[in-house]
């Protein structure tokens, strides 16, 4: 089964320390709007490291899309998928997507995909660390 979606935008929110989700926000060939939720795995400065999708069914789109631009049109073939990975209905299951969305509802919202959060605390870790490096380079080129 072949799906034609363009990107609209996407929004990304932090849900935990070095977690965040990102919606996706798309347009099929029909005209029919989606959003699609992903998890997505951060850096030290906020920076997405990794995506994964939350609902398993999304795994190809979810790929296509963290490779993909705000206004790209991608095509995504779920037939190899979907011949590997028959539908199961679990209600575990659905109880672990209800409460990754819960989370995701009550995060605070970091702007872009490729942006990252000012958060001073961060950045002055960052810069104590810069210095220990240069003071301890400086350090081993006096004694040598």
């Amino acid at each position: 089964m072949l799906k034609i979606y363009t990107i609209k935008g996407y929004t990304c929110k932090e849900v935990s320390p070095g977690r965040g989700a990102i919606q996706y926000h798309l347009v099929d060939d029909l005209g029919q709007e989606r959003t699609v939720t992903a998890i997505a795995k951060l850096g030290l400065i906020k920076k997405i490291k990794s995506v994964q999708p939350i609902h398993f069914r999304e795994t190809p789109l979810v790929e296509a899309l963290s490779k993909a631009k705000i206004s790209d049109e991608i095509s995504v073939d779920f037939s190899d998928f979907n011949k590997h990975n028959p539908r199961i209905n679990s209600d575990r299951h659905k109880a672990s997507e209800k409460r990754v969305l819960d989370q995701i509802s009550n995060a605070k919202a970091i702007t872009t995909l490729d942006s990252f959060s000012w958060d001073p605390f961060r950045i002055l870790v960052l810069f104590v660390w810069a210095f220990i490096g240069l003071a301890a380079m400086l350090l081993l080129k006096s004694l040598f």
